[in-house]
């Protein structure tokens, strides 16, 4: 939308930035999230994880959608099943990283969670940005 007309060099700084901003409130409503069940509810640390990760997707996805990467209106449904997928891999990477870091190092699941959410923060980018929202030029 409002990046179309920069630069390119501008514009990728600018939907990093943007993406870092949707990405750290989606990040914050995963963590809350993810504490809460685990902590208040006592689920399992990897239900609640997931829990934590689809709130936070569906968070950003429609900003994602429609200021970090400016898509079209009318592709709004054509790309949801590749975001979906790019996310769903993104989630199953992170959760076997959280299960490797709390049953097999040993780590809390607390601060693990956090190491996960790094990892799924840059996988996701990626995903959006070569993948998801592309643009052929």
């Amino acid at each position: 939308m409002f990046l179309k007309n920069l630069k390119p060099q501008t514009m990728l700084k600018s939907q990093i930035m943007l993406f870092f901003i949707v990405g750290s409130t989606a990040t914050v409503i995963n963590y809350l999230v993810f504490y809460t069940f685990l902590e208040f509810f006592h689920i399992m640390y990897i239900v609640s994880s997931v829990t934590g990760y689809m709130a936070g997707v569906l968070f950003s996805y429609y900003l994602n959608f429609k200021y970090t990467f400016s898509a079209e209106k009318d592709v709004i449904f054509k790309k949801m099943p590749i975001y979906i997928s790019v996310y769903l891999l993104s989630l199953l990477l992170s959760s076997l990283l959280l299960y490797i870091l709390v049953d097999y190092l040993k780590l809390a699941p607390k601060l693990s969670n956090i190491f996960a959410i790094l990892q799924s923060s840059v996988t996701n980018y990626l995903g959006c940005r070569y993948i998801v929202f592309r643009t052929n030029k």
